[in-house]
């Protein structure tokens, strides 16, 4: 079977080979801004501080999105463009300009990190693997997958990780009985299955949704494993946390009063959800609602600790020595969150 991580080093090259592209693109051309949900609170004062923070269009994504809709990140003083950075990854942006704070894999910051990145981690927004494994009707077992193919977005993703993660999991070995598949994208997972190109995919929970409504069977749900891991990340370049400290202090309470106030309004969430997901789907994405707002899956207080990454390293590590003998302390700073808890804002957003 061909190694499903022969290219993670390539990957961590691409990751700053894209930044470097990055710095002479013009932003407002390069990005995608997120839509924006209609009746949300008006626009931040004119004193607010701008930041372009990079997300992608997941449901796992609403702990970001939600604070935006509801008008916390303008009470806080913030100015949040949130933004999709087409055919780089959100640490790509941070190191070539076009985001101030990065919200993606905690793969890919270890990765750049261990290159010479310097970046530093202060929320982990996602703790454990929120992804699924779900496979073609006529997969009723994780045995049935033996031989058969699985999708992942790309060799050395998270969803690569998450697929390997789910499969030890129930019993069978990712580097022998299944073959991963790269297929570009966690939206091509739904395509890839429903055409016959792979047999299973790694999928995020509104894909889950729709592909088992459509006889599909999910073989492992991640979420109930509560296994720690680097889902989503919040990131920023150290130089910009040193200079932007009450910045960052500023978003991070944003995401633990969302996280309170998305518990108490199920009905602006669910409809944030339907926005950015472009879905009218009213009980899928209430589905969606209720598996992200768990509090395994999105918690209060996005505590950042190194348990979490400790699957992406050792995997990462398997094919880079520079990510075997980096330092994870070196990039993790949970005194923000901290700061959030001591004024005890999970408690009273």
């Amino acid at each position: 079977m061909q190694s499903p991580i022969r290219n993670v080093k390539l990957g961590v090259g691409a990751v700053l080979l894209a930044a470097t592209a990055g710095c002479g693109a013009n932003a407002s051309q390069a990005s995608q801004p997120a839509p924006a949900v209609a009746g949300s609170p008006g626009a931040p004062p004119a004193s607010a501080q701008r930041i372009v923070a990079s997300i992608s269009i997941q449901a796992t994504y609403l702990p970001i999105w939600f604070p935006k809709e509801a008008g916390i990140y303008a009470k806080n003083g913030l100015d949040v463009d949130l933004q999709v950075l087409p055919n780089t990854t959100g640490v790509a942006g941070l190191i070539g300009g076009q985001a101030q704070i990065a919200n993606g894999s905690g793969a890919e910051v270890i990765a750049a990190a261990a290159s010479g990145a310097d970046l530093v981690v202060f929320a982990t927004v996602e703790p454990v693997y929120t992804q699924l494994v779900v496979a073609a009707s006529s997969i009723k077992t994780p045995a049935d997958l033996k031989g058969q193919k699985l999708g992942v977005t790309n060799f050395g993703s998270g969803s690569d990780l998450a697929g390997r993660v789910a499969l030890r999991s129930v019993g069978l070995n990712p580097d022998a009985d299944v073959v991963f598949t790269p297929i570009g994208s966690g939206s091509n997972g739904k395509a890839a299955l429903e055409n016959g190109s792979v047999q299973a995919a790694v999928v995020m929970p509104a894909d889950a949704v729709e592909l088992r409504a459509k006889g599909m069977n999910v073989l492992v749900d991640l979420s109930t494993l509560k296994q720690p891991a680097v889902t989503t990340v919040s990131s920023a370049t150290r130089q910009y946390v040193a200079a932007h400290r009450d910045v960052i202090q500023r978003y991070v309470d944003s995401l633990v009063q969302g996280a309170v106030r998305a518990r108490q309004d199920r009905p602006l969430a669910v409809k944030v959800l339907k926005q950015y997901l472009k879905s009218d789907d009213d009980e899928s994405m209430a589905l969606n609602y209720d598996y992200l707002t768990r509090e395994a899956v999105t918690p209060a207080l996005p505590h950042v600790r190194a348990e979490q990454f400790a699957d992406a390293k050792q995997f990462l590590a398997k094919s880079n020595p520079q990510v075997a003998d980096f330092g994870l302390s070196t990039i993790l700073d949970d005194s923000f969150v901290e700061n959030a808890a001591s004024r005890q804002l999970d408690s009273n957003g």
